[in-house]
């Protein structure tokens, strides 16, 4: 059943996704940090990607990110982001999860 989803897939020219662990691939090309539990209390890790279990398989989305540190700000919050002579800017955020969240964060 999976070789006519995935000849369909080819021909709308959309590949089926391969990765079924993004984090591990962060963590081999040396990165500073591959979650947010790698960075400080106030601060969010710039690795992001969704995935969702389709037939029984874990399909994740294409990671983005500098996968760096960055803190967390907000309207009322955006001191840390002057400080270091950066922008609070607002994205969208998720670690494995099948939803992504809006942070902000300093850049």
């Amino acid at each position: 059943m999976r070789a006519p989803l995935l000849t369909i897939a080819l021909l709308l020219g959309c590949a089926e996704p391969q990765r079924d662990d993004p984090a591990a691939d962060c963590r081999a090309a040396g990165a500073e940090c591959c979650a947010d539990a790698e960075c400080g209390e106030a601060q969010i890790c710039h690795f992001s990607y969704a995935c969702r279990e389709l037939d029984g398989a874990r399909i994740c989305d294409e990671p983005t990110g500098d996968r760096r540190c960055h803190d967390l700000c907000g309207e009322d919050t955006a001191a840390p982001c002057v400080e270091a002579g950066e922008f609070c800017q607002s994205l969208s955020h998720a670690q494995g999860e099948d939803v992504y969240d809006t942070i902000s964060a300093c850049f």
